[in-house]
């Protein structure tokens, strides 16, 4: 677990960036980040290790008077989290039948594109168009 910097951007309807604000992230997946930007576990960290220091971070932040298990918080967060996984798919998958296969496969792409750059591994509009083509086997 560590802090990294991050930064948060907010774009106008025309796309351009509005405003941008760094913060800390806390991640709990790792302990550091290589060469790439990439979090790694290293130093011979465990994944039992970080589980713990979840927690730990869990307890030390929880509001007082809060009865909350950690680990129940923790699984909430990663319910939460799947559920988005889950409820987007289906969400896309809607309204690709509604608005037609071009139309979702652009979005898709625009999608893909930009949450590839927003982990620092951007790729061009055509090969997300690909991508996503591929991935609904088309």
């Amino acid at each position: 677990m560590f802090l990294t910097e991050a930064k948060v951007t907010v774009k106008g309807s025309d796309g351009k960036v509005q405003r941008e604000q760094p913060y800390q992230k806390q991640v709990f997946h790792g302990d550091s980040l290589d060469k790439e930007g990439n979090v790694v576990l290293s130093n011979g960290t465990q994944p039992e290790d970080l589980l713990a220091q979840a927690i730990e971070h869990i307890q030390r932040n929880q509001k007082e008077g809060d009865k909350t298990s950690p680990i129940i918080e923790l699984l909430a967060g990663y319910t939460y989290a799947n559920d988005l996984g889950v409820r987007a798919n289906i969400r896309q998958g809607i309204m690709a039948s509604l608005e037609g296969p071009d139309k979702a496969i652009e979005k898709a792409a625009t999608d893909f594109m930009k949450a590839r750059s927003a982990v620092g591994k951007p790729v061009t509009i055509e090969q997300a168009r690909t991508l996503v083509q591929q991935m609904l086997g088309l």
